[in-house]
């Protein structure tokens, strides 16, 4: 499984899971994760943003998810020059341990809304279109890629089963002889065993 490094980040490493086409291997090319933790770097610098709920405390929340996204990235980047050494992927708990905070609390400040809100959503759809990249690229596996996402970041892997009643070419014909007959005005008299028009009936029951 993943480890994490000493700041409690998750490090890319799931050698011996194995996928279709053979076990993973430890990942040594991570530019497509420094492009989208880029995006999101960008994405959160430059606007307002809380930790206890004042202005002062927005700023140093986002600033810590941008240096989380940094550190990651610079992290990577001196990982680069020690082969085989696993590289660091952003996730919700290393985000949390990396602003000192507990998950549960991550989400009790979203529910102040706003920009709160807003920066929330940014830096999870950051983390979420990394652990997508990597997991196109079979750089992690694909079902640990669908829980995460499920559990993390609201996709939901459902199958639909719809139950519907359908009818017989027969009973089509049948429910249209018998919608005509209505619109005609003719009944059935078992006494005669055929249609009759509805005012022949007399006083019997048919």
């Amino acid at each position: 499984m993943s480890k994490r490094d000493e700041r409690g980040v998750k490090q890319l490493d799931y050698r011996g899971m194995k996928q279709a086409s053979g076990n993973y291997e430890v990942v040594t090319n991570t530019d497509d994760i420094s492009a989208l933790l880029d995006v999101g770097i960008k994405a959160m610098s430059g606007k307002p943003a809380k930790y206890p709920a004042t202005e002062e405390g927005l700023t140093a929340f986002k600033n810590g998810i941008v240096n989380f996204f940094k550190y990651i990235d610079e992290k990577n980047a001196e990982l680069e020059t020690i082969e085989g050494t696993s590289k660091l992927i952003p996730d919700t708990e290393g985000m949390c341990s990396f602003l000192k905070i507990s998950k549960p609390t991550f989400y009790t400040y979203k529910r102040r809304g706003g920009e709160w809100e807003d920066a929330i959503d940014l830096a999870m759809t950051t983390i979420a279109a990394v652990k997508k990249q990597l997991s196109f690229n079979y750089k992690i596996p694909t079902v640990l890629a669908v829980f995460d996402l499920c559990n993390n970041h609201g996709y939901m892997n459902t199958s639909e089963f719809r139950i519907s009643t359908q009818t017989t070419p027969e009973q089509e014909k049948t429910a249209l002889l018998e919608t005509k007959l209505d619109e005609s005005g003719l009944i059935w008299s078992e006494e005669q065993q055929e249609y009759i028009p509805i005012e022949d009936r007399g006083g019997g029951e048919l």
